[in-house]
């Protein structure tokens, strides 16, 4: 568990699926972001059912990072990710939702 976690503001990247899910209604959270950092920690206030999975994709889709994910809390390692922006894609049961991700 992480601790001392501080929630910063994140911007939602729109979508056409319509089993979008607004992430601002799930409480995503990343922190730092923008990151200069070697981690990113993400927090899920709002608990699913079974696996997510999630995926960090480059603005033309191709995914750098995948994982499946059962816990509320994860830190990312994202030191192997140039500086760009960068989408965190989460799948659950209930839907697909997007965060944006900043390395600078």
């Amino acid at each position: 568990m992480l601790t001392g976690f501080i929630s910063k503001a994140f911007q939602v990247v729109e979508d056409q699926n319509p089993n979008l899910i607004d992430a601002s209604k799930q409480a995503i959270r990343l922190y730092p972001n923008p990151n200069n950092e070697d981690k990113v920690y993400i927090r899920v206030a709002k608990p699913w059912e079974g696996k997510a999975l999630m995926q960090v994709l480059d603005k033309q889709g191709n995914i750098y990072l995948n994982r499946e994910v059962d816990s509320q809390e994860l830190e990312l390692d994202i030191s192997s990710l140039r500086t760009g922006y960068y989408i965190i894609r989460w799948q659950t049961e209930s839907g697909v939702f997007h965060t944006a991700l900043i390395r600078n």
